[in-house]
């Protein structure tokens, strides 16, 4: 599987080791363990570890593909998109993604989703793209609207974080015809 997408202003690649402690330092921001059920808060240098070899396991098996986002001027790893839970008998797959709060609102997040949205229907043939976002985080929401995804329900009180019960709204998007 392609190892590497490149983009304008970035480029994906399968994660290293070495991205452990930048992953660490971005989620440790409370922020993505609110917007990303699977994240845990406090998050630490051994679950960024635990993270990339269990992403790089799942990458063989091709039941995941996790990618880092790095800018292309200076190789920083700038956030992580995924697909997961492929299904290649139905051609579809679960979209995740996440960008460092001080690259938000600079193009970086959209260049990402169309790279991924173009590997997925180009290079993996697939027909269906899914994703979610929690309805208090619209920035997540506006941006896969901006990538051509459509709302296509709500669902009702599905991740409990921090105590309180929380709303799943649902977005997808169809290869072209």
């Amino acid at each position: 599987m392609k190892s590497r997408i490149d983009g304008d202003k970035i480029y994906l690649r399968k994660l290293v080791e070495s991205d452990a402690e930048s992953i660490a330092e971005n989620l440790a921001n409370k922020h993505y363990s609110m917007c990303i059920p699977t994240i845990p808060h406090p998050y630490t240098l051994a679950n960024a570890k635990s993270f990339i070899k269990g992403s790089n396991e799942q990458w063989e098996s091709s039941k995941k593909f996790q990618y880092a986002v790095v800018l292309r001027q200076t190789g920083e790893l700038i956030g992580c998109c995924a697909f997961t839970d492929i299904n290649y008998e139905h051609k579809r797959s679960e979209l995740g993604y996440w960008i460092s709060k001080k690259y938000w609102r600079q193009g970086y997040g959209t260049e990402m989703l169309n790279l991924m949205i173009g590997f997925a229907f180009n290079e993996l043939k697939l027909h269906r793209i899914a994703a979610g976002a929690l309805a208090h985080n619209t920035a997540s929401q506006n941006l896969l609207q901006k990538c051509g995804f459509k709302k296509e329900g709500i669902q009702k009180e599905r991740e409990l974080l921090f105590g309180k019960y929380h709303d799943r709204i649902l977005f997808g998007i169809l290869a072209p015809k």
